[in-house]
């Protein structure tokens, strides 16, 4: 038997180079699919993030929304208490307090 040929179970049909050909080959595939699954995962890692963040900025986008209102509210309650003070003769609003 030339060197060519491996020892197989079925009697050494086959060439040594064919089956590292036939590893190789099966080598490459289980790869691709390692690294297709790899990506697939990935991307749905990413996606779940990119969900997460949507939803966090659609949550600081209501806050932002409450706190503008609150903070108009709470605006109108301080000029009507800067004009009691000054109607019952305290003292002005000061400078760094006006309104622009």
């Amino acid at each position: 038997m030339s060197s060519m040929w491996a020892s197989c179970s079925d009697g050494g049909s086959q060439p040594q180079g064919s089956q590292d050909g036939q590893l190789s080959a099966a080598d490459a595939a289980a790869r691709r699919e390692r690294s297709r699954l790899q990506q697939k995962k990935s991307r749905e890692g990413r996606k779940r993030r990119e969900e997460e963040l949507e939803g966090a900025v659609g949550e600081l986008r209501e806050k932002v929304q409450y706190l503008m209102v609150k903070n108009a509210e709470l605006e109108r309650e301080n000029d009507i208490l800067w004009a009691y003070v000054q109607h019952y003769g305290g003292l002005r609003r000061p400078e760094t307090f006006a309104k622009t």
